[in-house]
């Protein structure tokens, strides 16, 4: 006889063969059936019943309305049929048994109850389960309902006109104190530029050596009478350009035809927005022309070594700084300590290169200029500000209930996801955004209420405002590091994201003034140095020499709180702050950009990590002798 394959010889198979294996369960399951118990079904008993046609069929209708299970059926048509068995054993009459049993609805509605009461505990519990989720989900659904009703129904109100309000201020000042009318007459004298839109924008910040500077000056030569202007209006204390974010048409149509504006400046707005932090776009636009220009003139005086035309320029950007620092609109504050930090560039440039080119009496005006800017002290950021601005910003996000709370709508979410944050089950603004009727309103309940944001940011405002009011050197974290903490959460994050559109910005906002401060005490310090060396013949060994005579007190390290740090080598002076590690490093320079950013008052916590480089703030040891391109 020939062998098994070696497959059946295998542990697998002899278990499969075994009394207990599958082939053998599987087999006597078969064999089994034939002698377990029928199960016959109700019409099956009525069927073989002895009853009349008349009572099975009633039987049967009963049996059909309880809608109960297969077995209860049986069960009820066995009862049925041995009830209407034992009528007919005791010779009563067929037609009266079917009467008196009564009518087969109400029948079958008694059994059903009976039967059901007796089922198993677990389908009862199952059943009540069953209910109870199905009334939450109606229940949810309703819910759901009212919430896309008032997502889409509801409407912001726009109480307060903070645009007008602004602008009665700005209309107040005298004409004779308002800059505008002479900046607007400056800019619609410019004349014609050869040069492409872009270099010009690009002006102040291209090298001394660049050949751009070539056409450059044939350019500033052609708009001396704007420059003029420029000068005239920057001595006046106030901007007097009410808000708008309306082309000035006139002014539109001539820098349209110039190539000396960017072009794609040209679309900007067709209609006046609501938000009053949209409502500067104009002002900076115009200005942005008339800063580009007498910087790039500054410049250029540095290159031809004019102290009168340097020193008038310098003038005309510290007095743009007082104006916009005077402004209402926080995009007006950080353009003043841009423009501050472009005339401390321009000095710390000009003593470097051509230290000569101003005689005394202009350093020592550009010093008291400088000194006053913003009413002297250290310079500080208007909270406030940013108070107006949250305030509009919440009625145009929110309804209002009359009691100062009010809830997200449709126009709500757009807008949020307008302005950059990621929206809890909506994205970001640039994703499409689909089944909104469905997102929406869940996403809506997900963000706080009106009056919960609307404290929620005064809580952080007021918390960073105190911080910012401390010199940096006390500060024990950066204003903004509790909130960029509390980002971390998602919950908070969802909670409270109407606060992400202007927070992060204002906590920056604080180390940009205090690095605005350090900057223009460090030009002060280079200047006394200068007018120092030129009384004296040599620089100071010390800065203490400076005071009274110079100074009258010794600038203080901002992240310190002691005096700058002053080197005097055979190359020349040195003035440095330690930097964001507030770590003496004998005035090392940072070896790359990013370095450079770092150990200066940008992006640093407390405590920094040790960098091995101080903050460099003047380098009068790179002496360069006076050129021209």
């Amino acid at each position: 006889m020939n062998a098994r394959p070696d497959s059946t010889d295998s542990l697998w198979w002899r278990v499969f063969l075994t009394p207990v294996g599958p082939r053998f369960i599987i087999g006597r399951r078969l064999t089994l059936r034939r002698w377990l118990p029928r199960r016959w079904s109700a019409g099956e008993l009525i069927a073989e019943s002895t009853l009349s046609a008349d009572a099975k069929a009633l039987i049967a209708d009963v049996v059909a309305r309880t809608r109960l299970w297969r077995r209860e059926k049986a069960d009820v048509a066995r009862e049925l049929i041995a009830h209407f068995e034992d009528a007919m054993s005791r010779d009563v009459d067929p037609e009266q048994v079917l009467h008196d049993f009564g009518e087969a609805r109400q029948a079958a509605k008694l059994i059903r109850h009976a039967k059901k009461r007796n089922r198993p505990l677990i389908w009862h519990a199952w059943r009540r389960t069953l209910h109870a989720t199905a009334a939450a989900l109606c229940l949810l659904v309703a819910i759901y309902g009212v919430l896309i009703a008032r997502y889409f129904s509801g409407a912001p109100v726009m109480a307060h006109d903070y645009v007008t309000e602004v602008n009665a201020t700005i209309l107040a000042v005298p004409e004779e104190d308002r800059a505008w009318p002479l900046y607007r007459e400056a800019l619609l004298a410019l004349e014609a530029s050869p040069l492409p839109a872009w270099e010009v924008s690009e002006w102040p910040f291209l090298p001394a050596d660049a050949p751009q500077w070539g056409e450059a000056r044939r350019v500033i030569a052609a708009n001396q009478k704007a420059l003029d202007l420029i000068r005239r209006a920057a001595h006046r204390p106030h901007i007097g350009y009410s808000l708008t974010a309306l082309f000035d048409p006139e002014i539109d149509r001539h820098l349209q035809s110039l190539t000396l504006v960017p072009e794609t400046d040209a679309q900007v707005a067709e209609s006046e927005p609501g938000p009053i932090y949209n409502n500067g776009g104009m002002r900076w636009l115009y200005l942005r022309d008339v800063r580009v220009l007498v910087d790039a003139d500054a410049r250029l005086a540095i290159l031809d070594g004019d102290g009168g035309r340097l020193f008038a320029n310098l003038l005309a950007i510290i007095g743009l700084a007082d104006q916009h620092n005077g402004e209402t609109l926080f995009i007006d504050q950080i353009l003043s300590l841009h423009l501050l930090s472009t005339t401390t560039r321009l000095i710390d440039e000009a003593l470097k290169r051509s230290p000569g080119a101003f005689d005394d009496e202009q350093l020592v005006g550009l010093a008291h200029r400088l000194s006053v800017y913003a009413g002297g002290g250290p310079i500080q950021i208007r909270f406030d500000v940013w108070r107006m601005y949250f305030a509009d910003f919440l009625q145009r996000l929110y309804t209002d209930d009359g009691d100062g709370d009010g809830r997200l709508t449709s126009e709500s979410m757009e807008m949020l996801r307008a302005m950059g944050p990621e929206v809890p089950l909506m994205g970001v603004r640039d994703e499409p955004l689909r089944f909104e009727w469905l997102k929406g309103p869940l996403a809506a309940q997900l963000i706080a209420g009106r009056r919960d944001v609307s404290e929620e940011f005064e809580r952080q405002l007021s918390l960073m405002e105190r911080q910012a009011a401390q010199p940096m050197w006390e500060w024990k974290e950066v204003p903004g590091t509790t909130f960029e903490n509390q980002v971390a959460s998602p919950a908070y994050y969802r909670r409270y994201l109407p606060l992400f559109v202007m927070l992060p910005a204002i906590g920056r906002s604080a180390m940009v003034a205090e690095s605005a401060t350090q900057r223009r005490d460090a030009a002060l310090t280079a200047i006394a140095l200068e007018l120092y060396r030129r009384r004296n013949g040599a620089y100071p060994a010390r800065l203490d020499d400076l005071v009274p005579n110079c100074l009258p007190a010794l600038p203080i390290d901002r992240f310190d709180g002691q005096p700058l740090r002053y080197l005097l080598t055979d190359d020349g002076p040195l003035l440095y702050s330690v930097g964001a590690d507030r770590i003496d490093d004998g005035g090392a320079a940072p070896v790359n950009e990013e370095d450079a950013q770092r150990v200066a008052p940008h992006w640093f916590r407390i405590p920094a990590d040790p960098m091995n480089a101080d903050w460099i703030l003047w380098d009068g040891r790179r002496r360069r002798e006076d050129s021209a391109p």
